[in-house]
């Protein structure tokens, strides 16, 4: 029988199918399945109508499938009574509805028994069925024993395959048929009879389940008793029906479910608890507080919900009926049970009767309180009562915010639930006025009236109420009509007696009697019960709750309205309140005055006039007045404060001191009010020297929380030689008292700029309290570790940084130990507290030694500690929560995770606006250095108009603050200054950002000069900003200026710290780097660019997050250096990296990397086009493009710049391609930008317009349209001229390079003389401009030297000429001695040279010229082939033509040892190709064969440093002179020498031109024979030869082939088809918005869901292909709606990725992520996607890490809840993927747990 366990029942036990399988017949109960279901009992009925009644029936019963659990426990399984499968919970497992259907079909008098299977694979859940013997017999009789442990040989050939099947002796049922999904759907259900029949059947037979027993339903056996129903159920359902309710605030309350649940991490916290819980031992009960309307009750209704459809019995507790039946059921459940229990704090009786109710039940339970917060006496009884029943329990806390998460989605989703019509669109959420936020109460309100059709929403709180308070008081007074059949004769009665309600909270049954302090019902005994009755129903109080106009701020707003027209109605409350009993009130005169403060909000005078009238009636009543001041501030305080100032106050003034903490944010004032005049009476009454000391010791803590620091200073000053004298006299006593002072002495010396003072202050109280600790024992070492403290302080304001280390690491380990040992919950939190200090401290100090992980380590645990402390957010934990936040938000930043640091910066300044609100003098320097970091976060995130906000409100701060106190606040000021500067500068602002940066760097240096060790990198730092702000605005001598100071500061500092500012250094020699190539110094430049890079890429190594982005920008500045010192390939492999390297920061983080990305990907455009790469070149240009468009279109004013910018580039590479067309396009498009901008801010962008302008005339000149480039040119040089005029020599330079292309364009008009005028003044301004940067023109110079040369030789002034062009070479000459890189500008000088002088008959001095030229191009191409041997080939043919003139085989020489200075491959075939083409143009066959066949075997090979643009380049031009030949030499490749047919020939160039696939198709059409003719595949493979690098060839290959098999038509339908489908993926990609692209993809879903249009997006290189490819695969199978929330709002994306990832489905979580990208960034979730992603991909390590990185940012519940999410995903993992999950799960151990 049924074995001993755990069981404290015996009516019902588990069922053991191991110990007693037999007894599984003993749950089969058919009296009971009877009782709640209409069956058929025994009849002559034929068996199978039998059998489809009761089927049918049971299946229309509702029953909820419960998926089978895997293990069932060590007391076997718990089977559902038929009352629990029918009623309730009504849902049930396989093997409950076996049961089930058993019981009913004996009652039917069938023969019947239940088969147990096992799964096949282990893990997984077994099945159970029910089998049915219609003739009344088994085929082998009955079992021996109740029990078939193995299924009967004849079992397979008696089982009727279906109802349709030949009649055999046994029927074969699978129960899930008559249930029904309630969560995820289960296997099976919700099937008629036959289908069940055949399920049955086919599982049976399985070989995915094994025999484990079968038990026929014995009528003979002794049944179990099932626990009766009661007759009414414990719990109600979560939910009801919206239109039982009647007025707003009634619909809109969490019971009705108007509003759809928005997902948030305490509920999957919630719902692991619930799963944790079935399989432990103890009960658990959850607290949820929160204040009002912040959604507690909601949160709990929705797990009730959602544990119910999992198969639990779920609800919301009943008030307790007397001693009935009802909750005694709950013991006797055996399903999982939940319970929920709302206002518990009122309900704390019924909660502890609960409680034991429960404690008896054989299964665990889970029990759910809310309240609005756990301080006070409810919570105590019901731990108490657990404790004292020894109920083993687990105890939970969840604290809500007062601000819902997602506040647009929860406005929209109430507008859209409660909407009774069609809007023209979604109605916009209104902006609260200044001072207003919305809460999750008021967006449901404003949801509400804005799907009521209300146009125009109110934007102030109190005018929300009051609109919907108009709506209640209507219902009110139509509700008393139909209670009473008559209309309210007094229309505002009522609402004066829901005041007296709300004020009063009476219970339900002593409403009338509370309603007698409204004056007109005092005597009116039936209407006062009438009014009464309709109030409670209508105000309809939950159970335990009290009558009152709930939620509590539309109650509050209603009440101090009717005191304003009453005023007599509160002291008549109070008098009726007092005659109550306690039990029948809520919170009493707390809760009166807790009313009056919270509405004294919108009128303080009317509210504070009130409670001064309670207090002088009765000060007893202050210290529960102060309590509501410290909660609410509002009139209470105020009136506090007015009383206790008063002379003639009530207030007990030495009681309210004691009673005041220090640093109590919200009455500071009162508490510096009580103690200045307790101080001035002490010195009137003669105070004692102790007494006196005392006295200034508070004055002196009061005015540092008033913000007064000089008086602090000056108190406590007074006060230190008072104690030393009594510590003198009585040590013992007053030693103690006079280390303190001293630690208070150096806080505040260091607070008004007196650093050294400070140290030697806090070393006296180091010192002292060290004595104490070993003198009088450890209890003094709270008072040592909080003197060491603000000895680190001290330090670190000097400087001594391993100093003000040591000290902070001793703090934090005395602090730990006594956390460690504290007792008292009180003393340990007190502890905590002083420990996070000392953790904030400490990062601080790890942050200035370069610990950067170490400084977020201990500023992530303080941050912890400070949410673990903060309990109903009091003033006074939220400032020191707001501290350790823009702390940590620093760390955050340091170590590179920017969304992180902007999430904490953003609280910290929500909580300091807060702040200053209560002490202004106090606060406003923490909001101004919290909007400060602010503006740093934001601008690293991209939002850089919000960020220059910021900047600019900090600055204003901190200059109010240093209008005071300069000495105090003069470094602040410039540190904002420095910030708002960088902001101006990256919002446009160039004129103000050089204000801002110069400021700050007088504001420096003055500090500077008093303390150098303090205050050299601020000044180094200050400076860089200014070269930066310079350089910008054109001022290059002294951007180099200020530069050149700030690396030497930084070097100097670096020097003799140690290296400790190796990232600092960094910085500043990478500015100089650009400001020493500014003035021309490349060499200068480069060096420090290489030293940047390596200190750089050092420091990333040991810390990626925080320097990866800082070694990119040094990368791409070291590609500029190393192009501009000629080494190309060194500058595109670093340009190269510092993309790669912002590729990955922005996938990470795209908004804050885009515009490094950006400028890095145009920079690199640059870089591969001159080394001659041109067409990957373009590719990049359109992607720079691309993302500055997508910069312009977030900040135009800040992003237009580098568009245009861009835009030109584009139009130079398009130019060097021949492409003058396209080129011309980009550069008006830059032109028309920068003309736009140049209006705006003519002075700012009139140097960028000219230059703009200047590239449009070469544009124009190369594609000969001579008039508008020469027109172009003149507006650049007049443009040019204008800029010299307004700012000087900035621009002389460029005004040189305009009239030197002016001259050029002159030229080709034949306009030489005007050419020679512009190219001399040119060489004139380069001279001038050279005084002052003597190499960095010269090359500049040079050019202007040749034109003037050309234009010379136009106007035959031969001698005149070869004077320019040797001055020119002579002047390269001397530059390349110093900077090699202009080496081949030197080359191409002299070959100019060489024809100068050759046409001036000097025939050996051009010879030496060009043998000059001609080796320094062999250098060239031997390092660089791609780049230099065109140049080579060109100037070795120019050298060949003078030697021929010498001798014949010295030309011949000049080739073989041109060819031989390249490296073997297509290098030197392009040098052996143009000897041939030499030899070939002297008539010199067999020599030019020879070298053309060399150069064709070097080409044909491969050749892996060459790239595709060399390639291709070479072996045209071998092809070029191999045709020349007639006929072409023998041995020559095909692709040499082949002729192509001129039709095949025409065909491949009309394919190459064809834009799109209708023009290709036109151009096959037309060429369908030479398409399907012999010779096309030839020719087409000799053009992929020789063009390696064309895509369409390849694509033109494959049709061909294609072609071959399948024939001309079948192809073209297949492309055409393909075509369609790339046009519409093309249209839908280019939809400018994700509106847009919804609607697209919703009108074309079909085909763009399509396989075509998947293939399609899978083949294409468009950067959004993937994610529209993931978006497409979604649609297949969800909703356009859920589609479209899941692309537009990256955390439902994130809810859906998390869901998947339960699952154990990790494409569908790829798949989402694609959809969304954003979803990975999600605050709290995306760490855990990714980290799932890294997983699934095999790299436990970077999953690992990205776990460590978002553990220490995610608050402890997100931490909770994706330790959830992952629990579940392991339970359904791989099982050699478990070990991995754990190991994730592991990392999110909370932060505070961690030594």
């Amino acid at each position: 029988m049924t074995p001993a366990s755990s069981d404290r029942r015996t009516a019902w036990p588990p069922w053991s199918a191991d110990a007693a399988p037999a007894d599984l017949a003993r749950y089969v109960v058919p009296h009971a399945v009877r009782m709640h279901a209409r069956i058929p009992g025994p009849s002559d009925a034929p068996v199978l109508q039998r059998l489809r009644v009761i089927w049918d029936r049971l299946r229309q019963a509702g029953i909820g499938y419960a998926h089978e659990p895997v293990d069932s426990g060590p007391d076997g399984q718990w089977i559902r009574p038929p009352a629990e499968v029918l009623v309730a919970p009504r849902n049930g497992t396989c093997l409950d509805l076996a049961v089930l259907l058993a019981g009913a079909f004996r009652h039917a008098g069938l023969r019947t028994a239940v088969v147990v299977l096992d799964a096949a694979e282990p893990g997984r859940p077994g099945h159970a069925l029910v089998a049915v013997a219609p003739a009344g017999t088994w085929p082998a009789g009955l079992p021996g024993e109740g029990v078939w442990s193995a299924p009967p040989r004849e079992l397979p050939d008696e089982v009727q395959t279906g109802l349709d099947g030949p009649p055999r002796s046994m029927l074969v049922l699978d129960p899930n048929g008559i249930s029904h999904p309630v969560g995820v759907a289960g296997p099976g259900t919700d099937t008629d009879l036959a289908t069940a029949a055949a399920t049955g059947y086919a599982q049976l037979t399985s070989n995915a389940y094994r025999w484990r027993v079968g038990v026929p339903a014995d009528p003979d056996v002794t049944p179990y008793t099932p626990a009766a129903l009661p007759a009414v159920l414990p719990l109600r359902d979560p939910y009801r029906e919206p239109g039982t309710a009647e007025s707003a605030l009634r619909l809109l309350r969490a019971e009705f479910q108007v509003t759809p649940f928005q997902s948030r991490d305490e509920l999957t916290v919630l719902s692991g608890l619930c799963e944790d819980t079935v399989r432990g031992p103890h009960t658990t009960i959850a607290v949820i507080t929160g204040r009002g309307g912040s959604g507690k009750t909601r949160l709990g209704l929705e797990l009730v919900d959602r544990t119910a459809r999992a198969g639990w019995y779920a609800g919301v507790l009943r008030e307790k009926a007397g001693t009935g039946r009802s909750w005694e059921w709950l013991a006797e459940v055996t399903a999982p049970l939940l319970v929920l229990v709302d206002y518990a704090d009122a309900r704390a009786g019924s909660t502890i009767d609960l409680l034991r109710v429960v404690a008896r039940r054989p299964r665990p339970a889970v029990v759910v309180l809310t309240a609005r917060e756990r301080e006070g006496e409810w919570l105590t009884r019901i731990t108490d009562a657990l404790e004292s029943d020894a109920h083993p329990h687990r105890l939970e806390n969840i604290e809500l915010p007062d601000a819902h998460p997602r506040p647009e989605d929860l406005f929209l989703h109430t507008c859209a639930a409660v909407r009774q019509g069609p809007h023209a669109g979604p109605p916009r959420l209104p902006d609260p006025d200044r001072g207003t936020r919305w809460t999750s109460l008021d967006l449901v309100l404003l949801g509400w009236l804005a799907a009521r059709g209300q146009d125009t929403l109110p934007v102030t709180s109190a005018a929300l109420y009051d609109e919907v308070l108009r709506h209640e008081r209507r219902y009110w007074n139509t509700t008393f009509e139909h209670r009473t059949g008559t209309p309210l004769r007094f229309t505002g009665l009522i609402a004066e007696a829901a005041a007296c309600l709300t004020l009063l909270t009476p219970a339900p049954h002593r409403a009338a009697e509370a309603l007698t302090a409204v004056a007109r019902l005092a005597e009116a005994d039936d209407l006062r019960q009438q009014i009464a009755d309709t109030l409670v129903t209508c105000m309809d109080p939950g159970p335990g709750e009290y009558v009152a106009i709930r939620p509590d701020p539309v109650g509050d707003h209603h009440l101090l309205t009717t005191l304003e027209q009453r005023p007599d109605l509160l002291e008549r409350c109070l008098r009726v309140g007092s005659l109550l009993d306690e039990d029948d009130l809520g919170e009493g005169l707390r809760s009166a005055l807790t009313v009056l403060t919270r509405a004294g909000r919108n009128d303080e005078p009317a509210a504070a006039a009130h409670i001064e009238a309670l207090l002088r009636s009765e000060p007893g009543r202050w210290p529960l007045a102060a309590t509501v001041a410290a909660a609410l501030g509002g009139a209470a305080r105020t009136v506090l404060e007015e009383l206790a100032a008063a002379s003639d106050t009530p207030l007990p003034l030495d009681d309210v001191s004691a009673a005041l903490p220090f640093g109590a944010a919200s009455l500071w004032r009162l508490a510096l009010i009580v103690d200045e005049r307790r101080l001035e009476d002490g010195r009137a009454g003669g105070a004692e020297p102790d007494e006196l000391g005392e006295l200034l010791f508070l004055a002196s803590r009061r005015r540092d929380d008033a913000g007064d620091r000089s008086g602090a200073l000056e108190a406590i000053e007074e006060a230190v030689p008072l104690y030393s004298d009594l510590a003198l006299l009585d040590p013992g006593l007053h030693l103690p008292n006079l280390a303190g002072a001293f630690n208070d002495l150096a806080t505040h010396r260091g607070a008004t700029g007196d650093r050294y003072g400070a140290v030697d202050a806090a070393e006296s109280a180091v010192r002292l309290q060290r004595r104490l600790v070993a003198e009088l024992g450890p209890e003094h070492e709270e008072s040592l570790a909080r003197s060491l403290n603000t000895l680190a302080t001290s330090r670190a304001a000097t400087d001594d940084r391993a100093g003000a280390l040591s000290a902070a690491d001793e703090a934090v380990r005395i602090h730990r130990n006594l956390v460690r040992t504290a007792t008292p919950q009180g003393l340990r939190d007190a502890y905590v507290s002083d420990l996070a200090v000392s953790l904030g401290n400490l990062s601080h100090c790890r942050s200035a030694m370069e610990d950067r992980e170490g400084a977020r380590a201990a500023g992530e645990e303080a941050v912890t500690l400070r949410r673990g402390l903060l309990s109903g957010q009091t003033d006074d934990t939220a400032a020191d929560l707001a501290h350790a936040l823009n702390n940590v938000s620093g760390h955050r930043s340091a170590a590179g995770d920017d969304a992180a640091a902007l999430e904490a910066a953003v609280e910290s300044t929500a909580l300091y606006r807060h702040l200053v609100v209560l002490n202004r003098a106090v606060f406003t320097e923490e909001l101004a250095a919290s909007l400060n970091n602010l503006s740093v976060c934001r601008s690293r995130t991209g939002d850089s108009e919000a960020a220059l906000e910021d900047a600019e409100e900090a600055t204003a701060l901190y200059r109010a603050l240093a209008a005071d106190d300069a000495d105090v606040f003069a470094a602040d000021l410039a540190m904002s200054l420095n910030t708002l500067g960088n902001r101006r500068a990256e919002t446009g602002d160039r004129h103000g950002a050089v204000a801002a940066a110069g400021e700050a760097v007088d504001l420096y240096r003055g500090l500077f000069d008093e303390d150098q060790d303090v205050y050299v990198l601020d000044l180094a730092g200050a400076l860089g900003n200014l070269s930066a702000g310079r350089a910008a605005d054109g001022d290059t001598g002294g951007a180099l200026e200020a530069a050149e100071e700030a690396a030497r500061l930084c070097r100097h500092a670096s020097d003799t710290k140690g290296g400790a500012f190796a990232a600092e250094t960094a910085r500043a020699l990478n500015t100089l780097s650009l400001r020493r190539s500014d003035a021309g110094d490349q060499t200068g430049a480069l060096a420090v660019a290489r030293e940047a890079v390596a200190i750089r890429r050092q420091l990333a190594s040991a810390e990626p997050g925080a320097f990866t982005r800082e070694l990119a920008i040094s990368l791409n500045n070291l590609a500029h250096r190393l192009w501009l010192v000629g080494d190309r390939p060194g500058a595109a492999k670093a340009g190269e990296e510092a993309v790669a390297s912002y590729r990955r920061l922005a996938a990470v983080n795209r908004a804050a990397v885009l515009p490094d990305l950006a400028a890095a990907v145009n920079n690199l455009s640059v870089l591969v086009g001159e080394a001659g790469d041109r067409e990957r070149a373009l590719i990049l240009d359109e992607e720079a493009i691309g993302l500055f468009r997508e910069l312009a279109g977030i900040n135009g004013d800040a992003w237009n710049p580098g568009l245009a910018g861009a835009l030109n580039n584009r139009s130079v590479k398009l130019t060097e391609a021949g492409d003058h067309e396209r080129a011309s396009e980009a550069a008006e498009a830059s032109v028309a930008l920068y003309r736009e901008l140049a209006t705006v801010n003519r002075e700012g962008f009139l140097p960028d317009l000219a230059m703009a302008v200047n590239n449009l005339a070469r544009c124009r000149y190369e594609s000969e349209n001579l008039p508008e480039a020469l027109s172009a040119a003149q507006e650049a040089v007049a443009l040019y001229r204008e800029a010299v005029t307004e700012r000087g020599d900035a621009f002389t330079a460029d005004l040189a390079r305009a009239l030197n292309n002016q001259s050029a364009v002159r030229a080709d008009t034949e306009d030489h003389q005007g050419a020679l005028d512009s190219a001399e003044e040119a060489v004139r301004l380069y001279r001038a401009s050279m005084a002052a940067h003597p190499t960095a023109l010269v090359p500049d110079l040079c050019k202007a030297l040749n034109n003037v040369s050309s234009a010379r030789l136009a106007l035959r002034d031969r001698g005149g000429a070869l004077e320019a062009v040797r001055e020119a070479a002579e002047l390269l000459r001397a530059l390349v001695l110093a900077e090699p890189a202009f080496a081949f500008d030197l080359a191409v000088t002299l070959g100019t040279l060489a024809s100068a002088l050759y046409l001036t008959q000097d025939f050996e001095g051009a010879l030496a010229a060009g043998q000059e030229g001609v080796e320094l191009l062999r250098d060239l191409a031997g390092d660089d082939p791609a780049s230099f041997t065109p140049e080579l080939a060109v100037a070795t043919w120019a050298l060949a033509e003078l030697l021929m003139i010498r001798s014949p085989a010295e030309a011949s020489a000049v080739w073989e040892a041109s060819a031989d200075a390249v490296p073997e491959g297509h290098g030197r075939a392009e040098v052996r190709a143009g000897a041939a083409d030499w030899y070939a143009s002297r008539g010199e066959g067999p020599a030019a064969a020879e070298d053309l066949v060399r150069a064709a075997e070097l080409a044909h090979r491969e050749d892996d440093l060459a790239p595709a643009y060399l390639t291709r380049r070479v072996r045209q031009q071998i092809r070029t002179v191999a045709l020349s030949f007639e006929p072409p030499p023998s041995g020559l490749p095909e692709w040499a020498v082949s002729p192509v047919p001129d039709a095949d020939l025409e065909l491949i160039r009309s394919w190459r031109a064809a834009p799109d696939w209708p023009d290709a198709e036109t151009v096959l059409r037309a060429r369908a024979d030479v398409v399907t003719g012999s010779t096309v595949a030839v020719g087409v493979d000799i053009h992929v030869m020789l063009r390696p690098d064309d895509d369409s060839l390849r694509q033109l290959r494959e049709l061909v082939c294609a072609v071959e098999r399948q024939g001309l038509e079948a192809v073209l339908a297949e492309r055409r088809e393909r075509h369609a489908v790339e046009e519409l993926v093309r249209a839908w990609m280019d939809q400018p918005t994700r509106e847009q692209w919804l609607g697209y993809l919703e009108t074309h879903r079909e085909h763009l869901c399509a396989d075509a249009a998947a293939e399609v997006l899978a083949a294409s290189t468009a950067p959004s292909a993937g994610e529209h490819a993931a978006v497409a695969a979604l649609a297949r199978t969800m909703s356009m709606q859920t589609v479209a929330g899941l692309v537009t709002h990256a955390a439902t994306a994130a809810d859906h990725a998390l869901e998947a990832l339960e699952r154990a489905d990790p494409a569908r979580l790829r798949l989402l992520t694609d959809a969304n990208p954003a979803a990975l960034d999600e605050p709290g979730a995306g760490f855990v996607l990714r980290a799932a992603l890294d997983l699934d991909q095999g790299d436990l390590e970077s999953a690992v890490q990205e776990m460590r990185a978002g553990a220490a940012v995610a608050t402890p519940i997100q931490r909770r809840a994706r330790a959830v999410n992952l629990a579940r995903w392991a339970a359904r993992a791989a099982p050699d993927h478990v070990a991995a999950i754990n190991t994730l799960i592991d990392v999110l151990g909370d932060p505070s747990d961690q030594e």
